[in-house]
């Protein structure tokens, strides 16, 4: 949780981390959960994704998942940390893209 640590856009790790997933419903909507440490920064972090969630977020509409699934899911790291030379307008995050594993791959539910 060090301050010091940099914004980097660099990292990707595809090698999908475990995260701890919660599912629940939020304003009618399914909703699932992945709370766990970014492996590039080491901060904790929390991604939500709704049923339609990306495959990855490359815009569009080609690759929506019309459920959770066994995929792993892609995100940036979404920590609250301050890390040096963020760019301007980007408010959360290391830079690092994250493969999350599904629960359905092992991870804790």
């Amino acid at each position: 949780m060090s301050p010091l640590n940099p914004y980097n856009t660099g990292p990707h790790h595809t090698a999908p981390a475990a995260f701890q997933w919660t599912h629940g419903v939020s304003n009618g909507k399914e909703l699932h959960e992945a709370t766990g440490a970014c492996p590039e920064c080491g901060c904790v972090m929390t991604k939500r994704y709704t049923t339609g969630q990306y495959t990855q977020p490359k815009g569009g509409f080609l690759g929506r998942r019309k459920g959770p699934g066994p995929q792993p899911f892609s995100t940036l790291c979404q920590c609250t940390s301050l890390h040096t030379d963020r760019p301007e307008g980007v408010q959360v995050g290391c830079g690092a893209r994250i493969t999350i594993a599904s629960w359905l791959d092992g991870a804790s539910q």
